[in-house]
C-alpha cells in the first residue's frame, strides 16, 4: 500500500514554484512558436508581393491587404 502524501507547507511552495516555472516555459515556447509563424508568414508574403505572384489573378485579396498595412505601418516607424 501506499503512503498518503503529507506535503508541508515548504514542499507545497516547492510544488507551487515548480507548477509556476513550468507555466512560463510553457507560455514563452508558444510565443516563441507563435512569433516564428507570424514571421514565415510575412516572409510567404513579401516573396508574394515581389514576384508578383496571383493565386486568383486579378483579385486584390484581403490576404494582400492586411499585408500592405502591416508593412505600411511598420515602414512609418523604420
Amino acid at each position: 500500500m501506499k503512503k498518503p502524501l503529507n506535503l508541508s507547507s515548504s514542499e507545497s511552495k516547492a510544488t507551487l514554484r515548480f507548477n509556476i516555472k513550468e507555466s512560463v516555459k510553457i507560455v514563452i515556447k508558444f510565443l516563441g512558436i507563435t512569433t516564428w509563424i507570424v514571421i514565415f508568414a510575412m516572409t510567404l508574403l513579401e516573396i508574394k508581393q515581389y514576384y508578383n505572384i496571383d493565386v486568383i489573378p486579378g483579385v486584390n485579396t484581403s490576404i494582400e491587404d492586411l499585408h500592405s498595412a502591416v508593412f505600411s505601418g511598420v515602414s512609418k516607424f523604420f
